[in-house]
């Protein structure tokens, strides 16, 4: 992720309940939820900053147009989650509609252009359909205790 907020230029948004809202001059609109996710990790001490990230379009779903401003956007309010190093993100590929293998291409591109070394993926694949990524600060004080709770981390994906 890039280290700086101000280096960003993503779309206004707002909050609707839990999670934020953008909406692009085309006219699609977007949510970003960061909903709960400790339930994976009950037992674990870093289980309350667990946070399962997403990401949808709400309006106009078909726009094919490359618009650099909704990566920007995304990653500026993955930043502001991340001002906290304890948190801990879980991002799965939505297989609603058959492209999972597109937006994890799409994750991992936002994730070469935008992070900095003081970011750690890990990358996870289940029968080569359901894609899951970590994502945290390498600074995290929980890092040894999530390496042990996943002991088939940074494993790339199948």
């Amino acid at each position: 992720m890039v280290s700086s907020l101000s280096s960003l230029n993503p779309y206004p948004s707002y909050r609707k309940n839990n999670d934020i809202v953008f909406c692009t001059e085309e006219g699609t609109e977007y949510e970003i939820y960061f909903a709960e996710g400790e339930g994976y990790f009950e037992q674990e001490p870093f289980a309350e900053f667990v946070k399962i990230f997403g990401f949808r379009v709400l309006t106009n779903p078909f726009s094919r147009i490359y618009n650099p401003r909704i990566a920007e956007t995304v990653v500026y309010h993955l930043l502001e989650f991340f001002e906290d190093n304890r948190a801990i993100v879980l991002y799965t590929c939505d297989q609603s509609d058959g492209r999972e293998a597109k937006r994890k291409k799409l994750f991992e591109k936002w994730y070469k252009i935008y992070a900095t070394s003081e970011f750690v993926r890990w990358d996870f694949s289940f029968e080569g359909t359901l894609f899951l990524s970590i994502l945290l600060k390498s600074d995290n004080p929980y890092l040894d205790a999530i390496k042990e709770a996943l002991p088939k981390a940074g494993e790339p994906y199948k």
